[in-house]
């Protein structure tokens, strides 16, 4: 099964959402670029170009401002939706991968498990062999022996 990725339509903001911005100068723009980064306030104003030795002061002042807030929760926005994009071109690239029949079966093991980890459906490191083989349907013996396992396999599962 061949999965196109595509890109979801941005969330549109309305003429009011965006009020104001144009009214932002280009260092407060980017001290909010770098605040919606890393949340850092000091450290934000002091890479949007502004003195050390007031930079705090200017950080909090600015993090009072509406349209300062707004701006940034605008950018916090888009930068969940860019996040968001990333994660399902990644999951549709894997389960290409696990789904495609000229794919080795160590990279469909390696897939699979990128694949529970992001899905929040392993706590340990890997993923239980017998459930990898059963989900690829490797194993053509009975369900009460063993599983034959290779060092590479292993030597290459748990360096994951």
């Amino acid at each position: 099964m061949d999965s196109e990725y595509y890109l979801p339509e941005p969330k549109e903001f309305t003429d009011e959402e965006l009020d104001g911005f144009d009214q932002l100068s280009t260092r407060i723009r980017k001290f909010c670029h770098y605040y919606a980064k890393e949340r850092r306030p000091y450290r934000s104003a002091v890479k949007a170009g502004y003195p050390k030795k007031y930079a705090q002061q200017k950080a909090m002042s600015l993090l009072r401002d509406p349209i300062v807030k707004r701006y940034i929760e605008y950018l916090q926005k888009r930068i969940a939706q860019l996040g968001e994009i990333d994660r399902n071109y990644i999951v549709l690239k894997l389960k290409s991968l696990v789904e495609s029949k000229d794919t080795s079966d160590n990279v469909k093991v390696s897939a699979l498990n990128t694949l529970a980890k992001m899905g929040g459906f392993l706590h340990e490191q890997s993923a239980p062999q017998t459930f990898i083989f059963n989900v690829l349907g490797l194993s053509n013996q009975e369900d009460n022996q063993p599983y034959p396992v290779n060092s590479q396999f292993d030597s290459n599962f748990e360096d994951q």
